[in-house]
């Protein structure tokens, strides 16, 4: 160890820890005089309002967290059951480059209580402590420090952010804010400390007594290393904590909103907010109210101002001789709401050409012919500079008074340039008039539906909720007896704000000028995950569920836990309540209460983005790769589609030089509409956007424009087989494994990848004969029962964990999927496309 902690690491060990060395820690931290705002606690003021204060921390405070765990298949004495349960064996605390190792948790609880204390911090002032995959660590810690529940935020209960630990240890997930491996996180800010290859072997069993090398405390170390130097690289570039990555976009719009806000809301309506705002965050809320509708009150009365977004739309929908949306859910007093947004809102499309699906009989070996492969460039920053958004209001039609099928549609009509459309339609006798079946079966509530791996092939009855471009795609992809319009909407069509724009288009700029410059990698790495991730930021429901988790440590061996499902708008409130006290565990029945139901208003976040922008961002995507894939099917042979394969914004096919024409004439109207919207300062760097590019030209490093083979078992499972320089090469792609994984195994095992590839069903990868970029497939089980069981030799205790267990991979193609394709290929349409010579 060394004495000297601004150079090398320094790491010492809680059992030995004197006052000395306190002080040596905190003398590395600084002067404490720059603070930054690390969030907001909930509290309930004496009147039982609701309200948020600010807490903050301190540049200077670099800190990390990161536990080791050991598992073993034993009986969990307390309860008798056999399983795989895991112990914390070994943590580690850090700031900056000087850590802190810790043996059992009743040192990390005192070290967590003194620090903050030795610190002299205020009720608003935390220790910001990075954690890379909050999840984990907190399925372990949750029960062991007291947990402030108005503090806790997260996307689900077992997905958290951030929450505040013993007043001042304000732990934040690293993972959220990078959505990238720790690997990865290094590389892309540029950490001084980078990932070390694995020097332990989790395989053997370790308790809070087993010795850990030098070699493997540097290992463990090294990784919250890593996290500080992040801190401390993140403190500089933002003057505030980001929860997510999406919100360091946020701010970014926010900043934009106050210089291009005129050019959305009208230069007078711009000039009055400006003459009566005090300051930019009242302005941002003038452009919220704008959007949202907001209330006030005057002689008396409330009165309501509309905005652009009709709270109808995301708000319980039930209207009498209307079919709900399938996603209806009953309350416990009889009630049943819906969620209007989840049932218009579709994704992008992931999906395999049954007719060209291998099963172990078919085409087993893939199609065996040359496959082109394109993808959109940055299609969903294409769609949002290019396309027209809804930007009024929506207004209901009378469905008797207007013939949708008049409507055109199609790019570049009055119909689909000005105007934005929502239909309900009941569909009668649908059925596919394609290979590619469109519609995915969560989205409708329908009868008799035949499915093609999860999307409907056909249906004696389908309801439906569609924008414009879905229902055009309809009329492209289906046929059907007769249907009836139940309802529509209109809304008035233009261009994203400026506010949106502008900042995508400086981030993507930036993520072309910046690339390969050496020195500027980071800068770089950040502006392109910003620029394809601008669309997520609009994909948001403006009602969201709250979740509280708190616990407070009542003893030396007991606590109380209480989880909190908050429906604010819907008047309900859920409490599950978990105690253990003097060695007894309790569950107790979750109790649910109906609350005082808060206006729409009250419950929608501070936004200023509509929720129908992410709405048409996925639709204009799905539409611009779905008429590709259907004119390349008109080009086709017999009655099949060439195309074999697509996901989202890339698309793979069979005869690539007579589609290649298609592929041309979309380049020269991307480029077109690029042009007509993108300002010229950034022609030079975003030219390009919604370009096709050849997928085999980037694979084969510009050696070869085509694919040689090509084989799918379906959605995220394909592979294709490629001609390079230095011989043929294989890339395998299955959802949950990791890339370069089946190539691997069957490079060592000498297996048929081929075949390897359709016998997934159990799949296997060993730790102890695994090839450098190999990983075990781990499994996860959380327990939330106390544990008691012996792990090499030693009793230990745990609350709670999260136990990861190499397990086999499975993949299976469903019973339903396999007769479809099987019916596909000897039956529909004349029969197996193999007859027509696809070899």
């Amino acid at each position: 160890m060394t004495t000297d902690p601004k150079h090398i690491d320094y790491i010492m060990y809680y059992e030995e820890m004197t006052d000395d060395d306190y002080k040596f820690i905190l003398d590395t931290i600084g002067e404490l005089k720059t603070r930054i705002k690390a969030g907001f606690v909930k509290y309930t003021t004496t009147t039982g309002r609701e309200k948020a204060r600010p807490v903050y921390t301190f540049k200077e405070l670099h800190c990390a967290f990161d536990i080791e765990t050991s598992t073993t298949y034993t009986v969990n004495i307390m309860t008798g059951k056999t399983d795989y349960y895991s112990s914390m064996y070994v943590a580690q605390f850090a700031v900056d480059n000087i850590g802190v190792r810790f043996r059992i948790w009743s040192h990390v609880r005192e070290f967590f209580i003194k620090l903050p204390q030795l610190l002299g911090l205020h009720k608003d002032e935390t220790i910001v402590v990075f954690v890379h995959n909050l999840d984990y660590e907190t399925s372990y810690i949750k029960h062991r420090l007291n947990i402030n529940g108005r503090s806790f935020f997260g996307k689900s209960r077992q997905k958290p952010i951030k929450y505040i630990a013993e007043n001042h240890i304000y732990f934040h997930d690293s993972f959220s804010i990078t959505n990238s491996s720790l690997e990865m996180l290094a590389k892309m800010y540029g950490t001084k400390h980078q990932k070390t290859k694995q020097d332990i072997d989790h395989s053997i069993e370790r308790n809070f007594l087993t010795p850990i090398s030098r070699k493997e405390e540097r290992y463990i170390f090294n990784d919250v290393f890593i996290l500080t130097d992040f801190a401390r690289i993140l403190f500089e570039l933002y003057d505030f904590i980001p929860d997510t990555g999406t919100q360091i976009i946020s701010r970014k719009i926010e900043q934009s909103a106050i210089e291009h806000m005129a050019e959305f809301v009208g230069a007078d309506t711009f000039a009055r907010w400006r003459e009566s705002c005090t300051d930019d965050k009242q302005l941002l809320k003038r452009l919220h109210g704008y959007i949202f509708g907001y209330e006030y009150q005057t002689g008396g009365f409330t009165r309501r101002v509309k905005g652009i977004v009709d709270p109808a739309f995301f708000t319980p929908y039930n209207e009498i001789g209307i079919v709900p949306p399938p996603q209806g859910m009953t309350e416990p007093d009889g009630r049943t709401i819906y969620d209007f947004y989840t049932w218009l809102y579709r994704g992008g499309v992931a999906k395999s050409n049954a007719r060209y699906t291998s099963t172990p009989d078919y085409l087993p070996y893939g199609v065996q012919c040359r496959v082109g492969g394109m993808d959109y460039t940055s299609s969903y920053p294409f769609v949002m500079t290019a396309f027209n958004y809804p930007v009024t209001a929506f207004r209901e039609v009378d469905p008797a008074k207007l013939d949708i099928d008049s409507l055109r549609l199609w790019y570049g009509t009055p119909d689909f340039e000005k105007w934005r459309y929502i239909f309900i339609i009941e569909f009668e006798k649908i059925q596919s008039s394609n290979d590619y079946s469109l519609e995915s079966r969560s989205k409708i509530k329908g009868e008799n539906i035949v499915e093609d791996n999860g999307r409907v092939y056909s249906a004696d009855k389908l309801i439906a909720c569609l924008t414009d471009c879905d229902y055009s795609l309809y009329k492209k992809y289906y046929s059907w007896d007769s249907k009836r319009v139940l309802k529509i909407w209109r809304a008035r069509a233009g261009k994203l704000p400026d506010y949106v724009l502008y900042p995508m288009w400086d981030d993507g700029r930036k993520k072309a000028e910046l690339k390969h410059v050496e020195g500027r990698e980071t800068e770089y790495s950040l502006a392109k995950a910003a620029f394809n991730s601008y669309y997520g930021l609009l994909c948001k429901q403006p009602v969201y569920q709250n979740y509280y988790f708190d616990n407070i440590v009542t003893g030396r061996d007991s606590y109380e836990t209480t989880e909190t499902d908050v429906l604010n708008y819907f008047g309900r409130k859920r409490d599950y309540k978990h105690t253990v006290e003097n060695m007894i565990e309790n569950y107790h029945e979750p109790t649910t209460d109906m609350i005082e139901p808060q206006k729409y208003l009250d419950c929608v976040s501070n936004f200023i983005l509509s929720p129908f922008w992410g709405i048409w961002v996925c639709a204009f995507a799905r539409f611009n790769l779905m008429t590709m894939i259907y004119y390349v099917g008109q080009e086709s042979d017999w009655i099949t589609n060439d195309t074999i394969y697509c996901d989202t914004d890339s698309l793979y096919f069979k005869n690539p030089e007579r589609h290649k024409h298609l592929f041309d004439i979309w380049n020269e109207y991307a480029a077109e509409r690029v042009a007509r919207r993108l300002p010229p300062e950034y022609m030079s760097s975003l030219g390009t956007l919604g370009k096709f590019d050849n997928i085999a030209m980037d694979d084969t490093h510009d050696y070869s424009d085509t694919f040689i083979n090509f084989k799918t078992l379906g959605s995220k499972r394909y592979i294709k087989e490629m001609q390079t320089k230095y011989g043929k090469k294989i890339k395998a792609t299955v959802a949950g494994l990791p890339k370069g994984c089946i190539e691997n195994f069957c490079k060592r095992t000498g297996a048929d990848i081929y075949l390897t590839f359709d016998n997934l069903f159990d799949f296997t990868i060993y730790s102890d004969d695994m090839a450098e970029q190999e990983k075990v497939k781990l499994g996860r089980k959380y327990h939330d029962e106390k544990m008691v069981f012996f792990i090499a030799g030693e009793k230990v205790v745990e609350y709670s964990s999260c136990t990861l267990y190499p397990t086999t991979f499975k993949i299976k193609m469903s019973d339903m999927y396999l007769a479809f394709i099987d019916d596909l290929q000897t039956t529909i349409h004349g029969g197996k496309y193999a007859n027509t010579q696809i070899y």
